[in-house]
């Protein structure tokens, strides 16, 4: 029987006992370099939601300056469009820079009020400071969904 079929992941040699010296140097550099690939599968996934992150924001940017004539997608309740929207931005920016949070959610409050500013000069729209307030409260909701699914990830 094979050295590959008594060891399930099969990607380490067995260590032999002559020239283990040798052995133990190919484990260590195999083993970095799967560290290596592990970085870069986790920087191309975090570019993949850091892509998914803009492309919702600037979605959200275009539905936001539209007139108020076209008819859009709603909750039936203005303030909830934007906590809704701000939860999506905030689980989205949570993806895209994980252990960045302090940085990524006043970023992203600060885009509400971009929006709120540009939504002044579009005519049938106006600037509401609730509106930053349900912003807020999206944000503050992503946020705490993400602590609650870090803390059963810890117990599990």
């Amino acid at each position: 029987m094979g050295w590959r079929r008594r060891h399930a992941l099969g990607s380490l040699p067995p260590v032999r006992h002559a020239g283990q010296g040798r052995c133990i140097a190919a484990i260590r550099t195999r083993a970095k370099l799967e560290r290596r690939n592990e970085g870069s599968d986790l920087i191309k996934e975090a570019r993949t939601w850091q892509w998914l992150l803009a492309a919702t924001m600037a979605a959200l940017l275009v539905i936001s300056l539209l007139p108020p004539s076209v008819d859009l997608p709603s909750t039936g309740w203005d303030k909830a469009n934007h906590a809704l929207a701000f939860a999506v931005l905030g689980v989205l920016g949570r993806q895209s820079w994980p252990g960045r949070m302090p940085i990524v959610m006043p970023g992203l409050l600060a885009y509400g009020v971009l929006i709120e500013v540009l939504q002044s000069f579009v005519p049938g729209r106006d600037a509401e400071f609730a509106d930053v307030v349900a912003d807020a409260v999206g944000l503050a909701l992503a946020a705490a969904a993400a602590m609650l699914v870090a803390r059963r990830r810890a117990r599990a």
